[in-house]
């Protein structure tokens, strides 16, 4: 059964309003969730209710793959869901079946989200199936912030996805080519 993303925004947005949720109870409460929605539930216990287990969903732009539970929560911002499965020894760097995303590349650009991930490991310059970086889909959503935030962290302005393209040749907005052209210099002047 394919589950799209708001089935799974729902499902975490009434466990993060549990004012008690921490790493120790975090996958006891989401297994209550999913068997009473009757998602992937029999398979994920087949799988010993892993944290990496991979769960059926349709995040970007409706092409399905499948996602751990940290991709599903990085994908909607949840710092709290986050921080809790990454207690119970959720992968940071965890890739998606299909298109070999981490948690980095879905993370929707809230800025405590990436950080909670870089700072537990998350590879800053992970490549997906088509080459692209989270630097490079941030530019390619036009997030600014994150596009800082990112570079702040050690991302490389420098790698090309397959197609040959930087993350300054994706720019649109001339802001954004600008702070990736002071980017690009920084190597430089070291």
């Amino acid at each position: 059964m394919t589950i799209r993303f708001i089935d799974y925004s729902g499902v975490f947005n009434e466990i993060v309003e549990q004012i008690d949720l921490n790493g120790d109870n975090i996958i006891q409460r989401i297994k209550k969730q999913f068997e009473s929605r009757q998602i992937d539930y029999g398979e994920w216990q087949a799988a010993n209710f892993h944290v990496d287990f991979l769960f059926q969903s349709i995040l970007q732009g409706n092409k399905e793959d499948k996602h751990t539970l940290l991709h599903l929560a990085a994908h909607i911002g949840r710092i709290k869901i986050i921080k809790a499965l990454i207690k119970q020894g959720a992968d940071v760097n965890a890739v998606s079946q299909s298109h070999r995303n981490t948690p980095l590349h879905v993370a929707i650009g809230e800025i405590d989200v990436i950080n909670a991930l870089l700072d537990k490991g998350a590879k800053v310059d992970a490549v997906n199936k088509l080459g692209d970086t989270p630097l490079h889909i941030a530019v390619k959503d036009g997030n600014v912030n994150l596009v800082k935030a990112l570079l702040d962290k050690g991302a490389n302005s420098l790698l090309k996805n397959k197609d040959g393209k930087t993350p300054k040749d994706l720019a649109i907005d001339d802001s954004m080519k600008k702070l990736l052209e002071k980017a690009e210099e920084e190597p430089r002047r070291q």
